[in-house]
């Protein structure tokens, strides 16, 4: 029990690092594409390009509120709760489909939809439907493989904790 609830401090501990060091590039890179989209020195962007830019800079915001909230979840771990309770939380914790992917996957539909609106006017002159769907070819198999490695990363990284403190936690209640 206490090389698990050791390797899962770790975890926590890992998954804060990464998600402020996320947050962090987030958080740069929103002034950076609100100056480059909306602001433009140049001022050689047309309305399709600003408009784009602003939902990709709201994605980016909206990236960074997650990764700030899963920040403060990590933060208010309590391994001093009942052991049940503990590995209860821990096994929702390290699960792979939680809320924040939902919101995380809605975001990545805004950005998606950014993206579009940004590049529109730079695809050749076809049907309104055909270059929403040229640009599809590139974002959503760019979704998909960062999805993959993710849950990769969570398979390697993350179940095995999980299914660890799952069975513990079967193991307390059957008794």
């Amino acid at each position: 029990m206490n090389q698990l609830l050791d390797k899962l401090k770790a975890a926590d501990k890992r998954m804060i690092r990464i998600s402020r060091g996320v947050q962090i590039l987030y958080l740069i890179m929103v002034p950076l594409y609100a100056i480059f989209y909306i602001w433009n020195p140049g001022g050689e962007m047309n309305l399709y390009e600003r408009l784009g830019g602003g939902v990709i800079v709201i994605a980016l915001f909206c990236f960074a509120l997650i990764f700030r909230l899963r920040i403060k979840r990590l933060k208010s771990v309590d391994y001093a709760l009942p052991t049940t309770q503990m590995l209860a939380e821990a096994t929702k914790r390290f699960k792979l489909w939680k809320p924040e992917l939902k919101w995380a996957l809605l975001t990545a539909a805004l950005m998606d939809i950014g993206v579009s609106v940004s590049s529109y006017n730079h695809l050749e002159e076809t049907a309104p439907w055909t270059r929403v769907v040229e640009i599809q070819y590139i974002m959503i198999p760019a979704l998909l493989i960062g999805l993959g490695i993710g849950i990769i990363w969570w398979h390697f990284k993350y179940k095995p904790l999980r299914d660890h403190a799952q069975k513990l936690l079967n193991e307390l209640t059957a008794e």
